[in-house]
């Protein structure tokens, strides 16, 4: 009847239930890959895609902009969460650090900014080459200067570094994280 089809329609579509399984499935995908002993980071970046691709443009428009503004706010906070712990952590660790190797660091941080403007710069080329789209040279200039080295990745890799120089991947790692605030 007409009515039993209305009613199946309305169930398959519930908003609250569309949204938590788009989160549940990156969740599992997540938690796959910790099962398995693989990335974590890639199962949820392939997730992500898989997603965009397939389930996002099945649920309905308030269930997609409900979403779209979850995962906003919980980008900020999770990269509020980090750069608060990263601050925090920098600080304690400032007192025990030896900074002795500001040379490394210089260093570091020049080989860092001229492996970016590579990339960004060959990058901008194909895709101005293929005419994708123009990518201007101020842009590309800010694109260098933009992201550079969003250290929460860095940081927590300094912080598990079991070497005889942990002082100075600690000590280079906090300074590139701090220059790369004081960038934006």
């Amino acid at each position: 009847s007409l009515d039993a089809e209305g009613t199946l329609k309305q169930r398959c579509h519930n908003t609250n239930v569309e949204i938590t399984f788009m989160f549940l499935s990156a969740y599992a995908g997540y938690v796959a890959s910790e099962v398995l002993d693989l990335s974590g980071a890639v199962s949820i970046f392939v997730t992500a895609i898989l997603l965009a691709q397939y389930t996002f443009t099945t649920i309905t428009r308030q269930a997609q902009i409900t979403v779209a503004h979850l995962g906003v706010n919980m980008a900020f906070l999770a990269e509020t969460i980090v750069f608060v712990y990263i601050g925090l952590t920098s600080f304690m660790l400032i007192k025990d650090i030896q900074w002795s190797e500001p040379q490394s660091i210089l260093i570091t941080f020049a080989i860092c900014l001229v492996v970016r403007a590579t990339c960004i710069l060959l990058l901008s080329g194909v895709v101005n080459a293929a005419k994708m789209s123009s990518i201007s040279w101020k842009e590309q200039v800010a694109l260098i200067l933009a992201g550079q080295y969003r250290g929460s990745i860095c940081f927590a890799m300094a912080l598990s570094t079991k070497t005889i120089h942990r002082d100075s991947v600690i000590s280079t790692s906090v300074t590139l994280v701090g220059a790369a605030l004081g960038m934006q």
